[in-house]
Parts: C-alpha cells; structure tokens; sequence
C-alpha cells in the first residue's frame, strides 16, 4: 500500500510513525522532531531514507519519489502489520491537517 505524502515534512512523518508505533515492551518512550531528523537516511532523489527500525521500534515503510513527482510512503501495509490496521494512513492525514 502506498500513501501520497507530499507536502509532509518526512521529520514530523517519521517521529509520528515512531510515536505512534503499538509495539510492545518499549514504553513510552518518543521523539522528538529533532530527533526523528537525526534518524533519516541520505536522500535518493530529493526523498530521505527511512530505516526499517528506528530507535528500536519497526517502520519498515519508506519514501519513494513516483513518476507523476509526488512523495508516496509506500509498503505502509509493513508499518500497519507491526502497528495497527490503518495507522499510517491515520497518522498521514492527521499531518495533512485531515481527519483522524
């Protein structure tokens, strides 16, 4: 499953994934933009790398660059396997300024 992200910054989409994540044994332990920031990869074609782990917890999502030149975080099905059905898409529209 892909999601169009454009316009998200990928800090604040990445410390609300991070945030958001239900896993277990980790408390309640979050980030902080900043941080999230610290955490992204190199850039591949003007989208930074999302990790498959950050700060222990699964993402396993990533940002893609499509043909039509929006942002997509795609495999967000991987997020929502280790998380919760429909939280990346939540956790997108909440940062869209949408409904949750």
């Amino acid at each position: 499953m892909n999601i169009d992200v454009t316009g998200v910054d990928p800090a604040e989409l990445l410390m609300e994934l991070h945030n958001n994540s239900s896993i277990p044994d980790t408390g309640a332990f979050h980030i902080t933009v900043d941080q999230a920031r610290d955490q992204l990869g190199p850039e591949e074609d003007g989208v930074p790398h999302f990790y498959d782990y950050v700060l222990g917890r699964p993402i396993k999502a990533f940002l893609r660059k499509g043909d039509d030149g929006k942002v997509y975080l795609c495999r967000a099905d991987l997020y929502d396997r280790d998380s919760s059905p429909g939280n990346s898409l939540r956790i997108v529209n909440k940062l869209k300024g949408g409904s949750s």
